[in-house]
């Protein structure tokens, strides 16, 4: 019997072996989820259910005393995004002997963005206690821990009133503030109990600003008016660059529970 030997030419069998390592390649790169990136947000912690979805915690900077906006993306087992769930926050401060929450916006998701977003009023830094962020999806509740650093300027405060409501008023985040007439946004909420601060809706807010290092006002403000869900926005008007501070009377009714709430601006 004959033997006829067959000889494959070298590039033949590299163009082969590059197909077949293409085709692995491919493959295995369809089982890898991959990992979200959002463009100018930091990444905070991760929450990873039984079900292996994920829920990543996003902001747009470290997170400080104050209303701090929280951005949310929720990805299934396969990586693939889930926008038509309900996710709540609850975030809890844990002083060794005693534990609190504080004012929270439940996400919602953002068509836009892609992402859900809400909000949670952290009211003092970290220190040598803990904050942690509860995420609760479905069933299932994960805790995240994350660090609250001092903010350089007061954004937000308590107040008890005469009514004997504690009143918590927090500055919302918005766009850099200018010399002119800016738009504004505050939250107000009421301590219910240690952990429970619903928003409060049935407010008349008067604005004054200072300028405290010049002595002086500006005119043609525009008092805060609610809107919903605690939100409260007007117009303050900036004469010139430097330290403001925004001076706010509440009244219910009429009658005036709060006499000088104040926030601190530089800009």
């Amino acid at each position: 019997m004959l033997y006829q030997k067959i000889y494959f030419p070298m590039n033949k069998v590299f163009l082969c072996l590059m197909a077949i390592s293409l085709v692995f390649a491919s493959c295995k790169k369809e089982n890898v989820t991959p990992e979200p990136f959002i463009p100018n947000k930091i990444k905070l912690a991760v929450a990873t259910f039984s079900n292996a979805e994920k829920i990543t915690l996003w902001a747009n900077d470290s997170l400080k005393t104050g209303f701090q906006t929280l951005y949310l993306t929720y990805t299934s087992a396969e990586g693939n995004p889930i926008n038509n769930a309900s996710i709540k926050l609850n975030p809890v401060m844990d002083m060794g002997t005693m534990k609190h929450s504080s004012p929270v916006v439940q996400p919602v998701y953002n068509p836009i963005t892609k992402m859900y977003e809400g909000g949670i009023v952290f009211t003092m830094a970290s220190g040598m206690n803990a904050w942690v962020v509860n995420v609760t999806a479905g069933d299932e509740t994960r805790s995240l821990s994350v660090k609250i650093n001092n903010s350089a300027l007061k954004t937000t405060g308590s107040y008890v009133g005469t009514d004997g409501i504690n009143y918590q008023v927090s500055l919302v985040p918005s766009k850099a503030f200018f010399v002119g007439l800016n738009d504004f946004q505050i939250l107000i909420n009421k301590k219910e109990t240690m952990m429970s601060f619903p928003a409060v809706d049935n407010l008349e807010i008067v604005l004054s600003p200072e300028m405290p290092s010049m002595g002086h006002s500006s005119p043609n403000n525009v008092n805060p008016v609610n809107t919903e869900n605690g939100y409260y926005k007007g117009k303050v008007n900036f004469t010139m660059t430097g330290n403001w501070r925004l001076h706010f009377k509440l009244k219910n009714e009429g009658v005036v529970v709060v006499e000088d709430a104040t926030i601190d601006i530089l800009f």
